[in-house]
């Protein structure tokens, strides 16, 4: 069995490091990258036993990025490179902005996203990915109200202020 394919979440991180990143060559040896499959080892997305002993290594999201980045440039789609790069690309094109700021409140937001959840359905209505779709869901459970639309963050519709003191 291959490593697990890369999440929505996941790919709009690492679209984000590819369009943002100050290191263009992205290599096994840059920052950004390390700090990328820390992140992406640490989210809550796969459960530990599933995953095999490289899930996001380095070296592995190196090659998923410049391979993606590459099959861009020669207008090719490579095998090896999950679909879900290419419909976020396609969704996001021209609008990078964003993205980074989606990728910014998963970041953001990593120290409330603990524990595994629900199924692939739970990302639904969320084009945020299942991360940000999961921590609205609950905060919204728990008080049963949920938060004005117009008192809402545009990216993960949450309300900064209610998060930490529901949490």
């Amino acid at each position: 069995m291959g490593n697990a394919p890369f999440t929505r979440d996941e790919v709009i991180l690492a679209l984000d490091v590819l369009y943002f990143a100050e290191d263009k060559h992205l290599s096994p040896n840059s920052d950004v990258i390390r700090d990328l499959s820390e992140l992406l080892q640490r989210l809550p997305i796969y459960s530990q036993e599933s995953r095999r002993q490289d899930f996001r290594t380095i070296p592995g999201v190196s090659r998923q990025i410049t391979g993606f980045r590459a099959s861009q440039k020669s207008n090719k789609n490579n095998p090896h490179i999950g679909k879900m790069f290419y419909s976020v690309a396609e969704e996001y094109r021209g609008r990078y902005d964003e993205l980074h700021m989606i990728a910014q409140a998963i970041r953001r937001n990593e120290p409330f996203l603990d524990g595994l959840f629900g199924a692939d359905t739970e990302n639904e209505g969320f084009p945020e990915g299942v991360l940000l779709g999961h921590l609205h869901r609950m905060i919204e459970r728990r008080d049963g109200k949920g938060v004005p639309l117009d008192e809402r963050c545009s990216i993960c519709q949450l309300q900064p202020e209610l998060r930490k003191r529901r949490l």
